[in-house]
């Protein structure tokens, strides 16, 4: 029971301390806007820095999607070629196994999800071709 007394009182004073050192700080800061400092550098208006930070930001997040969809279309390239491999390697082994079953399956009607995430699937390898021609890449 005293314990906790002791802990909820330390805890009291080190939260008012807290609150005073902030207060203080606060108190300084005021003192300080009310002389008039002298700055050696000119500062150039707001607008012109948000003119800058613009057309900079723009510039930059251009350059970063071009560079970050580049990488993009590299590494599928490396990754696909891999699987392709990989695939092959196992399908072969499968066949092996099986020793080859033909096996029929009844084709399903494709629900509306799956076609729109189809078409979106071509338009998409179409930007992709569209890159990998401007890389050289095929």
């Amino acid at each position: 029971m005293y314990i906790s007394l002791i802990l909820f009182f330390i805890a009291l004073i080190s939260i008012v301390a807290l609150v005073a050192r902030k207060i203080l700080a606060m108190e300084k800061l005021e003192n300080l806007r009310k002389k008039n400092i002298e700055l050696e550098f000119d500062v150039p208006e707001l607008h012109e820095v948000k003119e800058f930070l613009n057309t900079r930001t723009k510039k930059y997040g251009y350059l970063a999607l071009v560079s970050i969809l580049r990488a993009y279309v590299v590494g599928t390239k490396v990754t696909k070629n891999t699987a392709k491999i990989v695939y092959k390697k196992g399908e072969q082994k499968i066949k092996k196994i099986l020793g080859n079953k033909n096996k029929t399956n009844k084709e399903k009607e494709a629900s509306g999800f799956i076609k729109t995430m189809a078409e979106y699937k071509k338009k998409v390898s179409r930007i992709t071709n569209r890159i990998k021609k401007e890389e050289g890449l095929e």
